[in-house]
């Protein structure tokens, strides 16, 4: 039945037989059904016509689509092989405009303004026409909502929605906010995003900030993932965003990706911006690249080593600025067998000292471990601060206050550790 919404507000419409039924009321609730009998179906139908005319002239938008957005399994499969080969969808529009699909004129719209053969001014309108009077194809209403444009070409905005769009389906998406807009989280903006219609084909995904200060936990993400299954995605970047805007990165709980192979298999790049984050049984069997930006431990890299088998096609590992030391180096060393077929082993920025780094040019030729940072005067390790937390939270706070490039003049006293730490807007 075609649905209409406002606000917080929805109102839906139906024909049985000489009857004309509407429900309407908040959109949290069931809402309030009514009933009108006609003298006939003619009449019937005719003031069903008016009365959805007459809401759209009151702001409401429709959310159900005219028209069936199941695909034909064989194109459906054509476009998942090889999703950046615009051929696929053209064939796939010239079935949906043999149906009078209206995604089928989406998709000649965006090809031919993309290709720029066309003059893109009419091109933008015939789009925009699209959507207004199909606006089930447009952006979902709140990712819509939440959208801001991008202060550069190539970069969106951390802490917002960001999206393109390819041959009549959405490219890549970025999903986050900042503490005030918009009002939604980005779990439920991920969720009504991955559900719509649209982003069947969505390639690319980045998960920006959560908006809250006090909110770190992108288990969410997970979840999101796993309900929707985005068979196209090849690209998942968690979480985009930096403590000039936001918070550290390093409080950001990533979660257990173990199970991600099972919602999005067909992923070939995997970044990881965080605080923590486990690992254990992930299987990607098309991943190229991982580049991971959590701090680094012994359980950690124990599960990144133990996934290797089940990453088959990785390329490039990154592991820079995560805070190695030479005990995990030579824990790298000892698994050199299994990093041999990477072409790239990016070790760069971390604190391998010398003796270490020989061992691990002879062991891993192709590893990059240039640039690495001497430790400051009276650091502790990493199991040294785990065994002195008091409690998880604590040592997820410590982890947050690491980065060696916000330290200056650290030093140890007898019964302590002191230095000048340089926060996001205050020297302590």
């Amino acid at each position: 039945m075609p649905r209409f919404e406002s606000g917080n507000r929805f109102w839906e419409i139906w024909l049985d037989g000489r009857t004309l039924l509407t429900r309407q009321g908040a959109r949290s609730g069931e809402g309030r059904l009514t009933r009108k009998a006609f003298p006939s179906a003619e009449k019937a139908a005719k003031e069903h016509d008016k009365r959805i005319a007459a809401t759209l002239g009151k702001g409401y938008r429709r959310v159900t689509p005219e028209h069936s957005e199941a695909l034909p399994e064989d194109h459906v499969e054509a476009i998942l092989a090889a999703p950046d080969d615009d051929g696929s969808y053209l064939v796939l529009a010239d079935a949906l405009l043999t149906e009078g699909h209206p995604r089928g004129e989406l998709i000649m719209i965006q090809h031919a303004r993309d290709d720029g053969n066309a003059k893109p001014a009419r091109l933008k309108r015939g789009e925009a026409q699209l959507f207004e009077e199909h606006p089930e194809m447009a952006l979902p209403p709140r990712f819509s909502e939440a959208l801001r444009k991008a202060k550069r070409k190539d970069k969106a905005p951390s802490g917002y929605c960001h999206a393109t769009w390819r041959c009549g389906f959405l490219r890549s998406a970025t999903v986050g906010r900042n503490s005030a807009r918009p009002l939604y989280s980005v779990r439920e903006l991920l969720h009504e995003l991955l559900g719509a219609p649209s982003a069947r084909f969505l390639t690319e995904l980045t998960i920006g900030a959560l908006g809250v200060k006090d909110d770190y936990d992108y288990s969410g993400v997970m979840e999101a993932l796993l309900v929707h299954r985005p068979m196209a995605l090849r690209s998942l970047h968690l979480a985009d965003f930096d403590a000039e805007e936001h918070s550290a990165p390093s409080r950001a709980l990533l979660g257990d990706l173990g199970r991600l192979g099972e919602a999005a298999p067909s992923l070939e790049r995997l970044v990881l911006h965080g605080g923590r984050v486990t690992l254990e049984g992930l299987a990607l069997p098309q991943l190229r690249e991982l580049d991971v930006q959590v701090l680094v431990d012994r359980e950690l890299l124990t599960q990144l080593l133990g996934c290797l088998p089940g990453l088959p096609r990785l390329e490039r590992l990154t592991l820079a600025g995560v805070e190695l030391d030479d005990e995990l180096g030579e824990q790298l060393r000892e698994a050199a067998p299994r990093l041999a077929a990477l072409k790239n082993l990016d070790l760069r920025r971390n604190r391998l000292g010398e003796a270490i780094r020989e061992r691990l040019s002879v062991a891993l030729p192709r590893a990059d471990l240039s640039e690495q940072r001497q430790a400051p005067h009276g650091t502790l390790t990493l199991a040294q601060v785990r065994d002195a937390a008091s409690d998880a939270r604590s040592l997820t706070a410590a982890r947050g206050l690491v980065a060696a490039d916000r330290w200056e003049s650290a030093g140890r006293a007898p019964e302590a550790l002191w230095g000048r730490f340089y926060g996001s807007h205050y020297t302590y």
